[in-house]
C-alpha cells in the first residue's frame, strides 16, 4: 500500500552516556518529531528539550521506512557540544554530524523502539592528529497524531 503525504507527529526519548566514568550514566532526552510520509520516503522536522532553545529552527528528519523498519538521519541546523559545564555552545561555523537513527515500528504502528549513532572527528591536542569518536543510545518514540 502506498502512502502520500501523511502527516505525523511523534513524542518520544532518546539517551546518551553522560561522560567516560560508568555505563550507568545515560541521560535522557524528551523529543517531538513531526514528518510527512510519501510513498516509503519520511521526511520532517525534530526539536529535543535539551538543544530547542538554542537554535533557530528545528533538527531536519529525512529517511524511509519499509515493512517494519524505520531508518532516518537527524541533523541539528549547526554543530554543536556540550562544555566541561554541561552547557551546549554553538559552532556555526561547522555542520553537525549526521545522526543515524534504526527502529522498528511495533504491531500496532504507534511506537517505535531502536538505535542511534553519530561518528565525530576530535582532536588529540597531546598527538597533534585527528580521531574518530563514535557515540550511540537508544530511543523510542509513541505516535500521537
Amino acid at each position: 500500500m502506498k502512502v502520500h503525504f501523511q502527516k505525523q507527529i511523534w513524542k518520544g526519548k532518546f539517551s546518551y552516556l553522560v561522560g567516560y566514568e560508568t555505563i550507568n550514566q545515560y541521560k535522557e532526552v524528551e523529543f517531538t518529531m513531526e514528518f510527512t510520509l510519501d510513498n516509503e520516503r519520511i521526511s520532517g522536522t525534530s526539536y529535543d528539550d535539551e538543544s530547542k532553545d538554542y537554535f533557530d529552527e528545528p533538527a531536519t528528519v529525512n529517511g524511509f521506512y519499509k515493512e517494519k523498519t524505520i531508518s532516518f538521519i537527524l541533523k541539528y541546523p549547526c554543530s554543536y557540544f556540550l562544555n566541561d559545564n554541561g552547557e551546549i555552545e554553538l559552532d556555526k561555523n561547522n555542520e553537525h554530524p549526521d545522526i543515524h537513527y534504526l527502529g522498528i515500528l511495533d504491531d500496532s504502528g504507534k511506537f517505535i523502539q531502536g538505535t542511534w549513532e553519530i561518528t565525530t572527528w576530535v582532536e588529540d591536542q597531546d598527538h597533534y592528529e585527528d580521531i574518530i569518536e563514535i557515540a550511540n543510545g537508544e530511543f523510542q518514540m509513541n505516535r500521537i497524531k
